[in-house]
């Protein structure tokens, strides 16, 4: 009976740690926080496609799932999903398929999805290119605005990619010296109170209240546009205008909306880094002087010592928040790099 109840409290309280990590992933995804290299697109696309070529024999098409290409890339897992929908609506050749449905330790279920190269019609390409997909007709989805995040073989999207890197504060930081080089006096807000707002700009009599979307392959959409005109009526900002920012695009309902209101001005990633160049705000290398995401390198480096570190000791160690370093250990420990071990109701003990 004892060793029943046991095993009921071990399952309760994994199934407690899954919906943990699955919360956390959604936050840490919300805030863009997803890719582990600053490589481009590009880079990242090559090396599935390299993959998908290696494994290629006597089947027409070849599957490359999720943790493969965790692995040639060196994403976080929710990146590779992210990376999968990409090139699935940007690559010719490529598309997304949902794989079975399987069950978690926990007996919960869960479906994946796998990416399907066609590594003839790649191959084929003209000049070996990666050549996007039209993308646009239907409602709710981006009318070509998508080439801001799928842009391929052009210095933008080396750019995007490292804005994509940054920390959701360096990216603000990057914003308002964007407008500050426009002459706008800028400061970024408070966090947690905020209302929204990441950076107000001012100049003369005009203020102009900005929201930082660091997003990697999702659109910002109609919910957002809809938030951000009540500031336009809030007397504690008496704001001129309200501008979006995003790394990414905007849906189509979104954009529609926007144009309905007047003092509404939305900024995708394409016009950002064109908006970064004027201002000559130069991000190839890595002395931009923004701050950026932690690499899985620097989070395994605090773990050298060979001490077990809880999630929250490694987060202090690294100076940021659990958040931040969980995506980087789970991978790790995808990898065999590391090891986890439930303690209790922590979420685990890392160690080499």
């Amino acid at each position: 009976m004892s060793e029943r109840t046991d095993q009921e409290s071990l399952v309760s309280q994994l199934t407690a740690l899954e919906e943990t990590v699955e919360t956390l992933e959604t936050r840490v995804d919300a805030l863009g926080a997803v890719s582990d290299e600053l490589t481009s697109k590009e880079e990242k696309y090559a090396a599935v496609l390299e993959l998908a070529f290696e494994k290629d024999g006597e089947s027409d098409t070849i599957s490359v799932g999720p943790h493969e290409i965790r692995e040639c890339t060196g994403v976080s897992r929710r990146y590779a999903y992210d990376l999968i929908d990409a090139m699935g609506s940007s690559v010719s050749g490529c598309e997304v398929r949902d794989s079975a449905v399987v069950e978690t330790i926990t007996g919960t279920q869960r479906r994946t999805k796998a990416l399907v190269v066609d590594c003839d019609v790649v191959r084929n390409q003209e000049h070996s290119s990666l050549s996007p997909r039209e993308v646009g007709g239907r409602d709710g989805e981006s009318e070509s605005v998508r080439s801001s995040t799928a842009e391929i073989g052009g210095s933008s999207a080396v750019e995007l990619d490292i804005l994509n890197g940054l920390t959701p504060r360096g990216f603000e930081a990057y914003v308002a010296d964007i407008w500050r080089a426009s002459g706008y006096t800028c400061h970024l807000t408070k966090r947690g109170r905020d209302c929204g707002v990441d950076v107000v700009a001012d100049k003369s009599d005009k203020r102009l209240l900005i929201q930082a979307k660091r997003y990697t392959s999702s659109d910002v959409g109609i919910e957002t546009i809809q938030r951000v005109a009540g500031l336009l009526v809030d007397d504690e900002f008496a704001a001129s205008g309200v501008l979006v920012v995003t790394t990414s695009g905007y849906t189509r309902d979104a954009r529609q909306r926007a144009e309905r209101i007047n003092g509404i001005e939305l900024v995708d990633g394409n016009e950002l880094v064109s908006r970064g160049r004027d201002a000559d705000l130069l991000l190839h290398g890595m002395d931009h002087g923004y701050e950026t995401e932690l690499t899985a390198q620097e989070v395994h480096a605090v773990l050298d010592e060979g001490e077990p570190m809880t999630t929250t000791e490694v987060a202090d160690a690294l100076e940021t928040d659990p958040g931040s370093v969980l995506v980087h250990l789970e991978s790790l420990v995808d990898k065999g790099a590391i090891r986890v071990k439930q303690l209790g109701e922590e979420y685990g003990v890392w160690y080499r």
